[in-house]
């Protein structure tokens, strides 16, 4: 078995080789053409429910009636008649191993939806029989995909196979590989205007292409199964919008170095600048550090970068201010993740903000056609008012932060003694473990106004700290009891004479 590296892009006359290399590059990155893609080989596996019996046509439709089907086992060859019946599915499996498989793929498909907002449940209504080239080893693909998903009423009970809202799809993984290796490119019948697709005309179009080899045939037969083809539509958009693609700054700049777009100049503003942005033009309605509130100001200016950091330090919360920013100059945000949780996140502090009705689901289990042309009526239909802040608060605002820069300012101020507030205080901390010896030093605060004065002192207790580790431990000293002054050595010199009392 060999893998089949893709179709390369278009090769727009205006595109430098390197960049058609790269997207090449790419494509390869996102598309598997080989047999480990379950689109192209539907081996046995614990994600694969094969039904036995089934009338392709009938499920389809009853799956588009939104007709739930149980899913029965089907021990033996006289049971297959039972799959005669749409509202019922055989599966020539145990109970116990029916039941196993239903619910590893409903926990699966619940998982990939959680997690990545993608759904992962399909029926495949025809498989397609087929071989490698010099291989007599068949294979098993999918032809037609119809959305479905698992539901039960409690843990007892056995899934049921129900329709999800979605459209049905043509496994177009296996349509490239035909294309690319066998040259077949089958004339299949244009979509419903319901959204669905003429079963028997897929399956006479599909016939109709196979090559004349041993081994190839369409079964027309139904089969449950987890399939995940998310990465196709990315790569059918570096196929067909090679030259577009290119000509965005960011693209353009990955796929030629010396690409002319991108923001030039410095990113982040400095933290001391940014409260030269006024208050009334700042839409953050959540709280913001320099830091983030740098990144908020970055991407308004149009800027491009990378924005980390640890769980726990702000950044959803700064993507929604920066959102919220964006919107309030009339930019459009498209907010992509691989998480649906990121985007759930935000966008629930945009509906706590007050923008909720300005989001739109585009791409995830929630995302229906029905649905977004709903939430679209919804919204244009709302008699909108004028929100503005109360009259003064943007002044009152202002007021504020004046009020606390001056703060920051006066504590980082030097004071005459040479240093600032704000050095003494962590000065003083730094020296709250550090244990107090009775020295009989006393320093007047009066006396010390001057760094010249301070210095002094300093040097005073510098002197009294010399000599204490001459004397260490004091308690055992032989003059421990002495109240007699003596004469204290500098650093260097030696005792020049005994103490007596």
């Amino acid at each position: 078995m060999s893998e089949l590296a893709p179709a390369s892009p278009p090769r727009d006359a205006s595109l430098p080789q390197a960049a058609i290399a790269r997207l090449e590059v790419w494509q390869r990155s996102l598309l598997d053409l080989s047999l480990r893609n379950r689109m192209l080989d539907m081996r046995a596996s614990k994600q694969i429910l094969p039904f036995v019996g089934a009338d392709p046509v009938a499920v389809a439709a009853a799956v588009g009636a939104e007709q739930a089907l149980t899913v029965v086992a089907a021990p033996g060859v006289a049971a297959l008649a039972a799959g005669a019946s749409p509202h019922a599915l055989c599966a020539a499996l145990s109970d116990d191993e029916i039941d196993a498989r239903l619910i590893h793929m409903a926990r699966l498909a619940r998982t990939q939806r959680d997690d990545g907002g993608v759904e992962v449940l399909w029926l495949a209504v025809g498989t397609l029989v087929w071989r490698e080239r010099d291989d007599a080893t068949s294979r098993r693909a999918p032809v037609l995909l119809v959305p479905v998903a698992l539901t039960r009423r409690h843990a007892r009970e056995r899934y049921a196979v129900v329709a999800r809202a979605d459209e049905a799809r043509l496994n177009l993984t296996l349509l490239e590989k035909l294309r690319a290796e066998w040259g077949l490119t089958p004339e299949l019948p244009a979509v419903k205007e319901d959204g669905e697709h003429d079963v028997e005309a897929v399956f006479a179009a599909m016939r109709a292409a196979l090559p004349s080899e041993p081994g190839w045939q369409l079964v027309p037969e139904v089969t449950l199964g987890v399939f995940s083809f998310a990465k196709f539509v990315m790569w059918t958009d570096l196929a067909q919008r090679a030259a577009a693609i290119a000509e965005a700054p960011v693209a353009g700049r990955l796929l030629s170095p010396g690409h002319a777009g991108g923001h030039a100049g410095p990113v982040f503003m400095e933290p001391a600048d940014l409260d030269a942005a006024p208050v009334a033009t700042t839409y953050t309605p959540l709280d913001a550090d320099s830091t983030q509130l740098a990144a908020v100001m970055a991407a308004s200016a149009g800027a491009t970068f990378v924005l980390q950091g640890p769980p726990g330090t702000g950044k959803s919360q700064t993507i929604t201010n920066l959102i919220a920013h964006a919107m309030a100059q009339g930019k459009r945000v498209l907010f992509v993740s691989e998480k649906m949780a990121a985007l759930e996140v935000v966008q629930r502090r945009l509906t706590q903000a007050g923008l909720g009705d300005f989001c739109l689901e585009l791409h995830s289990n929630k995302a229906q056609k029905r649905d977004v042309i709903a939430d679209l009526g919804r919204v244009l239909e709302r008699a909108w008012r004028p929100v503005g802040a109360a009259a003064g608060d943007d002044d009152s605002l202002a007021r504020l932060r004046e009020e606390l820069n001056a703060y920051v300012v006066a504590i980082g101020t030097p004071l005459p003694l040479g240093f600032s507030f704000q050095r003494a205080v962590a000065e003083i901390e730094a020296l709250a473990a550090v244990a107090v010896v009775p020295s009989g030093i006393t320093v007047d605060p009066a006396h010390v106004a001057s760094a010249e004065a301070f210095a002094a002192a300093q040097a005073h207790v510098s002197q009294f700290s010399q000599a204490l580790e001459m004397v260490s431990p004091v308690a055992t000293h032989p003059w421990r009891d002495s109240s007699l002054a003596t004469w204290l050595p500098t650093r260097g010199e030696r005792w020049r004479r005994p103490c007596r009392p």
